[in-house]
């Protein structure tokens, strides 16, 4: 009579672990692990494109900021050279910027001063003091954008829309800015500011 230890009846059982079950449990058992590993696999790819998606619309930004730049320049030469008087120049440029859209939605171009006053808005009227414009979040807009770009030179400035798009009530708003040497002025996806 042989003796078996707990420890060797143990073992012979795991030994039989997934060969003990039934083929058709087997099968399940490997279709199961392939769906979560296809589950896991989607996931990962999703949150890469979404990162990709975010960086791509962040290099939109700055492309438009670019091109408002190079406006700003053109007309600013225009003026050194005496072709248009400086008045001249800023109110071609400011005309021109709020004039640009991009993207596939309602992307725009803005300018405002250092004291916050608007000089260039598709909705908003040349001169509208616009420093106490606050998202529904009670966070200061214009203020936000114009310390983030005093501070670093250029920056990210997130804040809720006050406007509906589609679905989405209160939009989350993604702004680039970059600070303007040229006459103390300051751009930003869309905006251009003056110290």
């Amino acid at each position: 009579m042989a003796l078996t230890t707990p420890r060797s009846a143990a073992s012979t059982q795991a030994k039989k672990g997934l060969a003990a079950l039934p083929l058709r449990r087997q099968r399940l058992l490997g279709v199961i692990v392939l769906w979560l590993i296809l589950a896991v696999m989607i996931v990962v790819n999703a949150w890469q494109s979404r990162a990709l998606l975010y960086t791509e619309r962040e290099q939109r930004m700055v492309t438009a900021v670019d091109i408002a730049v190079s406006t700003m320049e053109h007309f600013d030469m225009l003026a050194q050279q005496g072709d248009i008087t400086l008045d001249e120049a800023k109110t071609l440029a400011f005309d021109t910027i709020r004039d640009v859209r991009f993207g596939e939605e309602d992307n725009y171009l803005f300018a405002f001063s250092g004291d916050l006053k608007m000089l260039a808005h598709p909705r908003r009227p040349y001169g509208e003091d616009v420093s106490q414009v606050t998202d529904p979040e009670g966070q200061l807009i214009f203020r936000s954008i114009l310390d983030n770009t005093r501070s670093s030179g250029s920056g990210i400035t997130d804040y809720y829309s006050n406007f509906a798009r589609g679905n989405d009530a209160m939009p989350l708003v993604r702004t680039y800015s970059e600070a303007y040497t040229l006459g103390c002025l300051y751009r930003q996806r869309g905006f251009y500011g003056r110290c």
